[in-house]
């Protein structure tokens, strides 16, 4: 996707929920530096919705998720509505846990984008 090999399967089953979905991405996009640069980040997928692109993480429970959210997460999702504002929708994680399958993963990504 986007030339860029996906580090796990439900990044792959992700991207086809959303060409089932007809919706465009950038996969894995480079914001605030991307990780060249300091605060910067990458997202995994930066859905273009309507009226505003969506910022989508798909978050591995261990790393994310272990016990609650982690402060990792939470910081790097407040530096990006800080630094995007009112120009980005909310942004949406995707916890591997609920999408064990394909479909599990269109139904997720289909609510959560509320297409």
């Amino acid at each position: 996707m986007n030339g860029v090999m996906p580090d796990s399967k439900e990044e792959y089953w992700c991207a086809l929920a959303l060409w089932r979905l007809k919706l465009r991405f950038d996969f894995q996009k480079h914001v605030m530096g991307g990780r060249s640069g300091r605060g910067g980040q990458v997202v995994d997928f930066w859905v273009y919705t309507a009226p505003k692109p969506t910022p989508v993480y798909i978050q591995g429970d261990y790393w994310h998720y272990a016990g609650g959210r982690t402060y990792q997460s939470q910081l790097n999702i407040a530096k990006l509505k800080s630094y995007y504002g009112a120009r980005i929708a909310e942004p949406v994680e995707i916890l591997t846990s609920t999408t064990p399958t394909p479909d599990a993963m269109y139904q997720v990504v289909r609510r959560e984008l509320r297409v």
